[in-house]
């Protein structure tokens, strides 16, 4: 469903929601899809800011300088010093 709306393909979204809401009636992210279609919201809406790769490398930096918190490094830039 969100897939085909982000990607213009309105027509295919609406009949990917009108299923999932036939099959379940009270299915919340087909209606809340529902209403963003409803509404008119251009597919960019839901374009995120970042791409996955992004994320992941964020997610991985997050990761880098808590494990270096947890062992009593410090990173500051490129560097890592002892505390």
């Amino acid at each position: 469903m969100p897939c085909a709306w982000q990607a213009g393909d309105g027509a295919l979204a609406n009949v990917a929601l009108d299923r999932a809401l036939a099959d379940n009636p009270r299915y919340s992210m087909a209606l809340l899809l529902r209403e963003v279609l409803d509404s008119g919201a251009p597919p960019s809406l839901a374009r995120l800011p970042m791409t996955p790769e992004e994320v992941a490398a964020s997610y991985d930096a997050l990761d880098t300088e808590r494990d270096a918190a947890e062992s009593g490094s410090v990173s500051a830039g490129d560097e890592t010093r002892e505390t």
